[in-house]
């Protein structure tokens, strides 16, 4: 079963402001102080200068060596070196003084004579080694997307560092946790990055604590922004809609049957945390994971670093047909076939994909959607939807783009947009097991009209992100 479980110097400013040749013409600089580099060494031309670091940008202005101890700056480019104190903004070594014209071929320069001050900064050269070196730890010291990589297992499932992956990804101070997990040292000249013990119950118990929250209260359908229908006297009812790649065959037969494909039923639309495949994945019953239970005890949960829908644990409704019509995500895993695909008299090579869009009833929902800020998904978190709410489906081709310059060796994308594609939509079928005559009738009645009005959109493409 499938949830809405995927739903992420020019440096040198060099300018030509003069004609004819010159000798070892200096560039315009703009450089930023580099934390815990007390030197920055600049390459200029033949020329090296080096500058002690400050924490604010610097301007080294254009100059020309014309040798001897001398150098040329043009009168109209400032800063120049201030003639009272003879020092270069930036410049914490070298003192100038103001000198007449060297020659009719310099007669357009300011010519000044520069020199080391006294009791100048003696700044060592960079040593290329130690700095590989600074770099290598520099990188091995900063949190990556992954806690653990291939390397130590990251992409087992079942394991404990598959989990932790899973719940890192939302803390939001992911450093934070890097250099508690992470001991980086220098081993034969080299960054080596070693492993912490930890505890791993209770360290998946502060991932936890950081990455999800299950804080909600639930609403009723008009507070949730989904479709409402009126009903006197009794509580409102609302309609939602809800894509994935189980066909109406799987999803309305009994969990306790097979279904016509030979498939185990779903029985309504689950909660992935109760299908054993994604139990087994998250190793949510293993005495060593806290997640399960977590999950269990407190319901729906929300994901902090994604501002997302926590994907076991709720089953994410949105509020309008076209916010669901993407999902699940096109990716390589996923079933499908690549099609040339018609588009404005014009062959597209696409993959194409058939998912299912379902119009569900709901009677109260979680508002998450409204932590998402001011581009939220339209979309509300639910615990699972039993057969018998599944209001009905609808067929929905998706016709997927290319997605990059890369090609495979026979020349279809190597990979396909999840954002923009062209697709189809069937009218919304009904459920017979959704309710009978009367309200039941009303209650299709809107999901249809909300379908068919999808339909009509349809004829234009699908582009989002």
């Amino acid at each position: 079963m499938y949830a809405r479980d995927d739903r992420p110097h020019d440096q040198s400013g060099a300018r030509s402001t003069r004609s004819g040749p010159r000798s070892a013409t200096h560039s315009v600089l703009r450089l930023q102080g580099l934390a815990g580099n007390r030197a920055t060494t600049l390459a200029v031309a033949s020329h090296p200068a080096r500058y002690s670091s400050i924490g604010t940008e610097v301007l080294i202005q254009r100059w020309e060596d014309l040798g001897g101890g001398l150098v040329g700056f043009r009168p109209d480019e400032r800063p120049k070196p201030n003639r009272f104190k003879g020092r270069l903004e930036g410049d914490d070594i070298h003192e100038y003084e103001r000198q007449a014209a060297k020659d009719a071929e310099h007669n357009d320069l300011e010519v000044w004579s520069r020199k080391v001050r006294l009791g100048a900064p003696v700044l060592a050269a960079v040593d290329p080694a130690a700095e590989k070196l600074r770099k290598e730890l520099l990188a091995e010291k900063t949190a990556q997307a992954n806690l653990f990589d291939k390397a130590f297992g990251g992409d087992q499932k079942g394991t404990i560092a598959y989990v932790a992956n899973y719940l890192y990804a939302e803390v939001p101070n992911k450093q934070e946790i890097w250099d508690e997990v992470w001991n980086v040292e220098v081993v034969n000249d080299a960054a080596k990055r070693t492993l912490k013990p930890f505890e791993t119950f209770k360290f998946l118990e502060r991932l936890i604590a950081l990455g999800l929250d299950t804080t909600w209260r639930s609403v009723g359908p008009k507070r949730a922004g989904l479709i409402t229908i009126r009903r006197k006297g009794l509580p409102s009812l609302g309609v939602g809609f809800h894509t994935t790649l189980g066909s109406p065959g799987v999803v309305l037969t009994s969990a306790k049957k097979q279904a016509p494909d030979g498939a185990q039923g779903w029985g309504g639309i689950k909660q992935t945390m109760t299908v054993p495949t994604f139990r087994r994945d998250y190793a949510l019953d293993q005495p060593w994971n806290p997640l399960g239970e977590y999950l269990r005890r407190n319901g729906p949960a929300f994901r902090v670093g994604n501002k997302d829908n926590e994907l076991l644990s709720t089953v994410s409704v949105a509020t309008q047909t076209h916010a669901t019509v993407r999902f699940p995500l096109w990716n390589s895993a996923r079933p499908g076939s690549e099609v040339e695909h018609n588009v404005d008299n014009k062959t597209e090579r696409t993959f194409k994909m058939e998912v299912y869009l379902y119009a569900v009833e709901v009677s109260e929902a979680f508002p998450t959607s409204a932590r998402q800020g001011g581009n939220a998904f339209a979309e509300v978190a639910t615990a699972s939807i039993p057969s018998n709410q599944v209001i009905g489906h609808s067929r929905l081709t998706r016709y997927h783009q290319g997605d990059g310059p890369a090609t495979k060796a026979n020349g279809w994308p190597e990979q396909y947009s999840t954002a923009d594609f062209w697709y189809e939509l069937t009218p919304l079928t009904r459920n017979p097991a959704y309710r009978g005559r009367g309200l039941g009738d009303q209650v299709f009645a809107v999901a249809a009209k909300a379908v068919d009005a999808e339909i009509a959109a349809a004829k234009a493409k699908h582009t989002s992100g």
